[in-house]
């Protein structure tokens, strides 16, 4: 199996089980539930450098920025569109009720505000489009993918500084 499908199927199964844990918990619909999150999330990223790592390891000779980098926006776009498509599942079919209480504590926020009336309207339409399933899909899959390419510009070059790399030449990407 290719590197980059190993560690984004991994970082998917991270964070499915967190989601599962968070629900069968109890813990979906409360501000643990976010803290669950944060801590997936780390654990991703932590994996996502392993990935990174390992590619290394299969030929350190070879391991280029462009090659290290690559492979951890494979890695990346892999796990969010995999994370994607079981958070529409799990949004809209196995706990809605996170929906519900995603949109709740946005409106108590919006009404503890003191916006104008209108703005309150037009803040109620923002927060229901963008607590919806298929939205919040495509967000996790554009900013799982975009934070993956910005963390492999940080983890790539940590991982070239490792040692066990021949190829010390100066690269275009």
């Amino acid at each position: 199996m290719k590197n980059f499908l190993k560690w984004g199927i991994y970082i998917t199964a991270v964070n499915i089980v967190f989601m599962l844990v968070g629900y069968f918990a109890g813990l979906s619909t409360s501000p643990a539930g976010r803290y669950m999150g944060w801590v997936a999330g780390l654990i991703s990223l932590v994996m996502l450098f392993f990935g990174i790592l390992e590619k290394k390891k299969q030929d350190p000779a070879d391991f280029t920025f462009g090659r290290g980098w690559v492979e951890g926006v494979l890695i990346s776009l892999i796990a969010s569109v995999f994370v994607a498509i079981f958070f529409y599942i799990y949004a809209d079919i196995i706990n809605p009720e996170m929906m519900e209480y995603a949109r709740s504590e946005a409106q108590k926020r919006i009404n503890a505000g003191t916006m104008p009336k209108e703005q309150i309207e037009q803040a109620k339409k923002m927060v229901d489009l963008f607590t919806s399933a298929p939205i919040l899909a495509v967000m996790t899959l554009v900013m799982y993918t975009i934070f993956g390419m910005i963390m492999s510009l940080i983890f790539t070059p940590i991982v070239r500084s490792m040692g066990g790399n021949s190829n010390t030449s100066v690269e275009s990407v």
